[in-house]
């Protein structure tokens, strides 16, 4: 990780090797059994190629902007991953420079970007 996110540098996670391929289980340290089991069982249907029917063409995920610096969160939004949204976890990035350092603009097509704060 190149910055420093809920308190870890590091991801761990573990690889299953199934029938249908590879599913990746990587939930966060802190997450109890009751609230990995989501994640344990996508790992399984992944690597054993149990997929529910597709109900839409994609999916839109959002971008997590870490606590750094306006000018760095800027950086992150527009980077080029074609997220819309971006999450801000906490309270240590001053998103009101975030959003002027952005612009406000979506990725790539300039398009409004979504911000979403959260305090965790």
């Amino acid at each position: 990780m190149n910055v420093r996110f809920r308190g870890v540098s590091r991801r761990e996670g573990v690889l299953i090797h199934g029938p249908a391929g590879v599913g990746e289980f990587s939930p966060f340290a802190e997450y109890d059994d009751e609230e990995s089991t989501a994640w344990l069982a996508a790992a399984l249907e992944a690597a054993r190629g149990y997929s529910p029917e597709l109900v839409r063409g994609s999916v839109h995920v959002n971008c997590t902007v870490p606590a750094v610096d306006p000018g760095r969160a800027a950086k992150i939004v527009n980077a080029p991953h074609g997220c819309r949204t971006a999450r801000v976890p906490h309270r240590r990035i001053l998103v009101a420079g975030a959003l002027e350092s952005a612009g406000g603009n979506g990725i790539g097509s300039g398009d409004p970007m979504r911000w979403v704060a959260q305090n965790a």
